[in-house]
């Protein structure tokens, strides 16, 4: 089984409601037809610290500093932002287990585009086996919306559909064995502006939180944003049997102050998690 379908599964998805730090979520007083923005630029040192939790996984962090505001990649004009990420040492569901793993890269995006590249170093120790070996794993995905657009604005109630391309690379090495993947798929998904609501995470209590839901023919989700952090403080994916498949919430931020709300790409998230998932999976099923 190749682990790159595996990568843009899960990194298609924009993740699940949870319990890392005790999640709350209360109804303020919007209507239907009322006016929320749903699009902010970045501003150069805006700084964002998220808590992943993948199911069996130990918890994961994740820092995105944005590096260049005005930056221009594939004749995109974009947001550079540097990505430094930590996974605790742990066992998964196979047996695998891993220690000292951690990653660093890049991602360029704005509202209808995001490329990321990164790579993730430490050490595994395939199921059945005892000697510890070096990983790596290094990956680049690039999503874009090829039909229709994110609305800057929208109204509450609202409901609006965009095409997205998905291209995944990756390369894995553990030990001496090596090998490499490409995925291309292209995906349709719908959102619906639900409302406002006041979010309390990890990071703090968050009032007008724009709730967004989304849906495609194999997952749906939710996301939480806030004009306060300028991104998302919490987001939901769930399977096409509505069973939570994982979830991030805010941990820390720190940002230059603005009014907009955002809604932008946020993929590169789960890129390096879900590699290091598909490499234990290619491991149970492969050996």
């Amino acid at each position: 089984m190749k682990s790159t379908k595996i990568i843009t599964l899960v990194v298609a998805s924009v993740l699940v409601a949870g319990f890392i730090s005790g999640y709350v979520a209360s109804h303020v007083n919007a209507e239907n037809g009322d006016e929320v923005v749903l699009y902010h630029d970045f501003d150069e040192g805006d700084t964002w610290t998220y808590t992943i939790d993948e199911g069996d996984w130990e918890e994961m962090s994740v820092t995105f500093t944005v590096e260049d505001e005005d930056a221009t990649y594939d004749g995109h004009d974009v947001s550079k932002m540097s990505i430094d990420m930590d996974v605790d040492d742990h066992e998964d569901e196979h047996g695998n287990e891993f220690r000292d793993m951690s990653g660093s890269g890049t991602a360029y995006e704005n509202k209808d585009f995001e490329y990321v590249e990164m790579e993730m170093t430490g050490e595994m120790s395939p199921a059945e086996e005892e000697e510890w070996q070096d990983i790596s794993i290094e990956t680049e995905e690039k999503i874009e919306v090829i039909e229709g657009s994110y609305p800057e604005e929208a109204e509450i109630g609202e409901t609006f559909e965009v095409t997205r391309e998905i291209e995944s690379t990756s390369t894995t090495q553990v030990g001496d064995e090596e090998w490499d993947d490409e995925s291309e798929e292209t995906e349709e998904r719908e959102y619906t502006i639900e409302g406002k609501e006041t979010v309390t995470v990890e990071a703090g209590e968050f009032e007008d939180c724009v709730h967004i839901s989304w849906s495609t023919e194999d997952e749906n989700g939710e996301i939480w944003y806030s004009s306060e952090v300028k991104r998302h403080v919490r987001q939901e994916t769930y399977d096409e049997d509505g069973e939570i498949t994982s979830e991030i919430e805010l941990r820390d931020y720190e940002v230059e102050e603005d009014d907009d709300d955002v809604i932008p790409g946020f993929t590169s998230i789960l890129l390096l998690s879900a590699a290091v998932i598909a490499t234990a999976i290619y491991y149970k099923r492969n050996r």
